[in-house]
């Protein structure tokens, strides 16, 4: 492929609908990375990617490599994924597994000290090779050209900052209809938790921000250094998007988002008020309150 023309395929067969099969996969995988709102494009990768057939469908937080996504049947799978921007995850993530979990106090050095332990998480997720070093010996020594190529590993890759066109470019290129790309956004998301070992146990998320002093190093070469390959990743994807909708069409793409967001406007109307949450907006199971 050319590193620099690359687009998302449209799949001609639609959703690929496959047994299990380990040593060339086969399916629809998504590699969940955590921290993107992988609620919501799990929940569409079980519910519409099957389009009613029994299909295989991953969707757990397990690396593209572990997985031996390297050797999938191209023909025959459909794997994706979903980025944030690399410092609103840093932040996420940070404010997620340091302050809400373990209690510690958000500051601007313990920001630094956790990009720097957990910079370039996403790309570690995504990349259908062991690490960055095996890129580096077939010849991709900058981060922009092993971003390009783990970008081209994958047949999509959606925006988290970019939900509805990401996922009606989604929807443009399986050849889906607008109702299987239809969820209900929680109004807690990202606010409460269930804890991952007892899932009767609701917590409450501690609100991201950017801690006094931090934001200098956002803006310095350190960070860049740091998250080099997630930077680089996200910059391709939102190129990659922008091509794959002028090759799809222009005005293809805006009618599509135009007609998702009118339903989903239905869908918060009249679905969203019926839906029983496990936690109230306190973090409070309801069946302790009632």
């Amino acid at each position: 492929y050319s590193r620099h023309q690359y687009t998302f395929p449209i799949q001609e067969e639609g959703v690929p609908c496959e047994d299990f099969n380990r040593r060339n996969p086969e399916g629809v995988y998504y590699v969940k990375i955590p921290k993107t709102d992988t609620y919501y494009w799990s929940s569409i990768a079980y519910r519409s990617l099957q389009t009613g057939r029994e299909c295989f469908v991953h969707a757990e937080h397990e690396d593209a490599y572990s997985l031996n996504l390297r050797s999938r049947n191209d023909e025959k799978s459909f794997m994706f994924t979903f980025v944030r921007n690399p410092k609103d995850y840093i932040l996420k993530s940070f404010f997620y597994f340091k302050v809400t979990k373990n209690g510690e106090r958000p500051t601007a050095g313990a920001v630094e000290e956790y990009s720097r332990d957990y910079g370039n998480k996403q790309s570690s997720m995504m990349m259908g090779l062991a690490n960055e070093n095996a890129y580096k010996r077939k010849g991709l020594k900058r981060p922009s050209s092993i971003a390009k190529a783990i970008v081209a590993e994958y047949d999509f890759i959606g925006l988290v900052e970019k939900p509805d066109e990401s996922l009606v470019l989604m929807q443009l290129l399986l050849g889906l209809d607008t109702e299987d790309i239809l969820y209900n956004p929680s109004p807690h998301a990202g606010t409460i938790s269930l804890w991952k070992d007892n899932k009767d146990v609701c917590e409450e998320v501690q609100k991201e921000y950017v801690p006094n002093g931090a934001q200098g190093y956002f803006d310095s070469n350190e960070f860049y250094d740091h998250n080099d390959i997630d930077i680089e990743i996200h910059q391709e994807v939102e190129r990659v998007h922008e091509a794959t909708i002028e090759k799809i069409g222009r005005d293809k793409f805006n009618e599509a988002l135009r007609i998702y967001r009118s339903e989903m406007m239905v869908v918060e109307k009249q679905c969203l008020p019926t839906v029983e949450y496990k936690c109230n907006e306190a973090g409070k199971r309801w069946k302790d309150l009632n």
